[in-house]
């Protein structure tokens, strides 16, 4: 069970591949309202599900998505991760950001119950993208494997604790 675990916020940032002082930047100018709250002069800690809407963070910003933009859409996916660890959604769920047009994007949590993934696959197609979104067409998504984030994520937090100790790696 991971869901008790925290991380400081030191090694999640260094897990989620993100520079810290660009996470607390953010954080600071509320443009990642789901971060944990700090206490002043204890470190920042987060939870494997806050971890994986972190790395999620991470990858939008490499695309060039503002921090903000990204911050509300990884705030999207920390819902999404959390309602698959309570079993309120697929564990093989994916999260989409969608870009429908210039600077315009949405946010949807995919079905794998509805959607035939190993079928699409066939056909040249190996992500949840739909054709359109709404009224909208849709240039391009990105998609984010929950399950694979998170054992990632986890097989890395086993490989620092076998490094450094266990009591390096929780908070």
């Amino acid at each position: 069970m991971t869901i008790g675990l925290k991380l400081r916020a030191p090694l999640a940032c260094r897990l989620a591949r993100v520079d810290k002082q660009r996470f607390n930047e953010a954080v600071a100018r509320g443009e990642y309202t789901c971060a944990p709250k700090a206490i002043q002069g204890v470190s920042r800690t987060l939870t494997v599900a806050e971890t994986i809407a972190l790395y999620c963070w991470g990858r939008m910003l490499e695309l060039s998505m503002s921090a903000k933009q990204a911050g509300y859409f990884a705030c999207g996916i920390l819902d999404l991760v959390r309602r698959v660890e309570s079993g309120d959604a697929p564990s093989n769920s994916w999260a989409c950001v969608i870009r429908t047009g210039y600077d315009s994007y949405e946010f949807a949590c995919s079905d794998p119950t509805e959607l035939d993934l190993e079928a699409l696959q066939k056909t040249g197609v190996v992500s949840p993208t739909p054709l359109n979104y709404g009224q909208s067409g849709v240039i391009f998504t990105i998609n984010f494997q929950i399950a694979f984030i998170r054992k990632v994520i986890l097989q890395e937090i086993e490989d620092y604790r076998a490094t450094l100790g266990e009591e390096e790696a929780i908070g």
